[in-house]
């Protein structure tokens, strides 16, 4: 699985951002302070995985809050992820239209936010949080949240 490309109705500061043909490998957003760099990853985090408990979003440009992400899903396979705020996500696959997180839920094959968030989409205050630790109990972390997700320790994963 691997993301292709979005499209922001409205989200943050967003208003109509469209994006595509990311490339295959590691993907880095950089930019200056306030460029919108953890909007994006929360626009992700949204579509993915709906509204955090307690999470206030806003489409500050106007717009419906959400849009639609792109995501290969094997042997050049694309999948359309779209969710706006308070409605059911919908996938358009292989000329089907599936509503519901069941569906989606299928098509990200088990990952759920917290394993999204431990291993494939960090921002700068998740690296912080470990900030502190030592070398051991660092790699510890990193490789729990790649066995197991969600930051539980490589024995606990284990039993």
């Amino acid at each position: 699985m691997r993301f292709v490309g979005w499209h922001i109705e409205g989200f943050g500061q967003f208003l109509g951002l469209p994006h595509s043909d990311l490339g295959p490998g590691l993907v880095v957003v950089h930019g200056p302070n306030e460029a919108g760099k953890s909007t994006l990853l929360e626009f992700l985090r949204f579509v993915l995985f709906g509204r955090e408990r307690g999470k206030r979003l806003v489409a500050l440009g106007g717009g419906r809050l959400g849009g639609r992400v792109e995501i290969e899903v094997g042997a050049g396979s694309v999948a359309l992820c779209e969710r706006f705020d308070g409605e059911a996500p919908i996938v358009l696959r292989d000329g089907e239209r599936l509503v519901g997180e069941a569906h989606l839920a299928r098509l990200l094959g088990g990952v759920d936010r917290r394993l999204f968030q431990s291993v494939y989409s960090f921002s700068l205050a998740d690296l912080n949080s470990l900030d502190g630790l030592g070398d051991d109990a660092t790699r510890e972390r990193l490789c729990a949240g790649a066995v197991a997700g969600a930051g539980r320790s490589g024995d606990e994963a284990r039993r």
